[in-house]
C-alpha cells in the first residue's frame, strides 16, 4: 500500500496535547530573563547569602543559576513513553508495560523536551518549538510524517520548564500488522538545536 489516503487510514491523528504550567508572579518584570553576571560571581553571591541566612536571596540566585544550567545543557526529549491514558498534568503519568496493539486501541505517548531556549527579545520568556513526527514501518517505510505535527511558541514572565507531548493515535484495522518505531525529532526554533527521540510498538490484527 502507499499514498497518503492509506496512511491517514493507518494512522489517525487523534490530538496532540500540550501542558505547560506557570508558575505564579509576585511582581510582573521582577525576573530578568538571562541575566548578563559570570557564573561564578553568582555562585559566590548564592554562597555569600547562604552564609548569611539570607534565604530569600539565596532562592532567587538559585533560580538564576538554575536556568543557565537549563540551556547550557543540550535540548533532549526525556521520559518517552507508552501510557494507558492522557495526562492532565506534567509528570501525571500511568505507564502502560505493554506495547503490543490491536486493531481498535489507541496510541498513547507521553515525552518530555527538556533544555530548550527562551526568546528574551520582548517581555518575559518566549519558547518557540516545532516537532517532527514519523511512524516507520518494519522495513524502513514511513507510513506517515508530519515535518510539523506541533508548533509551539508560547510565552510568560517566567521560564515554563514543565512542559511535555501527548501523542494520541487511533489504530484503525487497516494498518498491516508488524513492527512500528514512532519518531519524534524536536527543533528549537532559538537556539537551532535539535533532538531525537524514538519508541517502538507492534502491532496486529
Amino acid at each position: 500500500m502507499s499514498g497518503d489516503s492509506h496512511v491517514q487510514v493507518w494512522f489517525r491523528l487523534v490530538i496532540v496535547v500540550v501542558m505547560m504550567v506557570w508558575l505564579p508572579a509576585v511582581n510582573a518584570g521582577e525576573e530578568q530573563c538571562m541575566p548578563a553576571e559570570d557564573l561564578s560571581e553568582l555562585t559566590q553571591q548564592l554562597q555569600d547569602s547562604v552564609d548569611r541566612r539570607a534565604w530569600s536571596d539565596a532562592a532567587k540566585l538559585l533560580d538564576v543559576l538554575s536556568l543557565h544550567v537549563w540551556v547550557e545543557k543540550p535540548l533532549e526529549i526525556r521520559h518517552v513513553v507508552h501510557i494507558n491514558r492522557d495526562p492532565g498534568f506534567f509528570g501525571d503519568v500511568v505507564q502502560r508495560l505493554e506495547t503490543h496493539y490491536t486493531a481498535g486501541e489507541t496510541l498513547r505517548v507521553y515525552a518530555e523536551p527538556r533544555h530548550y531556549h527562551f526568546d528574551c527579545g520582548g517581555a518575559g520568556y518566549i519558547m518557540d518549538l516545532v516537532l517532527d513526527v514519523k511512524v516507520v514501518f518494519e522495513n524502513d517505510r514511513v507510513v506517515f510524517h508530519d515535518p510539523e505535527f506541533l508548533q509551539y511558541r508560547v510565552g510568560g514572565i517566567h521560564p515554563a520548564r514543565e512542559f511535555f507531548l501527548n501523542l494520541t493515535f487511533d489504530l484503525g484495522p487497516g494498518i498491516p500488522p508488524g513492527a512500528y518505531t514512532l519518531v519524534m525529532e524536536l527543533t528549537d526554533q532559538i537556539s537551532g538545536q535539535t533532538a531525537e527521540a524514538k519508541t517502538e510498538f507492534t502491532f496486529q490484527h
